[in-house]
């Protein structure tokens, strides 16, 4: 016998807030310290202060269980970045990841963006679709890197 059950329905996207800290190491970066966790997310909590930054994340029942960081460009306030979108492993492939986009992707509309970029690696297939599945294309980029 099978059961299929809605996780989302006691999902919320929400301000990130220094409470998450523990459950943001725990569930999204686990490979970091819990004192990293707490140093960068009060970073972005002064950053969402000034206007710069929109960090959000995916609770369910108290638990911060995704992340997503929206970050305005200072030269050009049209546009916005999104990175550090991370759910926690056995959620990864429910509609979660979808509801921080769409929060985010909300929100730099209330700031008045109008494009917003993200970057993946070209080998990342995978990753690549899904960011189309939410509207983003290809742009044509190249990246050099010398080492040092």
């Amino acid at each position: 016998m099978e059961q299929v059950f809605d996780i989302t329905t006691g999902l919320k996207i929400r301000k990130a807030s220094i409470d998450d800290a523990s459950s943001l190491h725990t569930y999204c970066f686990p490979s970091e310290t819990l004192e990293e966790v707490e140093k960068k997310l009060k970073r972005d909590i002064e950053r969402m202060d000034r206007g710069d930054a929109y960090r959000l994340v995916a609770d369910i029942n108290g638990y911060a269980v995704g992340n997503i960081l929206l970050e305005f460009d200072k030269k050009n306030k049209k546009v916005a970045q999104v990175s550090q979108l991370v759910v926690t492993g056995p959620l990864r492939g429910s509609l979660v990841a979808d509801k921080l986009m769409e929060v985010a992707s909300d929100s730099a509309k209330q700031n008045n963006v109008e494009i917003l970029q993200i970057e993946a690696n070209r080998s990342d297939g995978k990753l690549i679709e899904k960011y189309k599945s939410w509207g983003f294309v290809e742009k044509e980029i190249i990246i050099l890197e010398k080492k040092l």
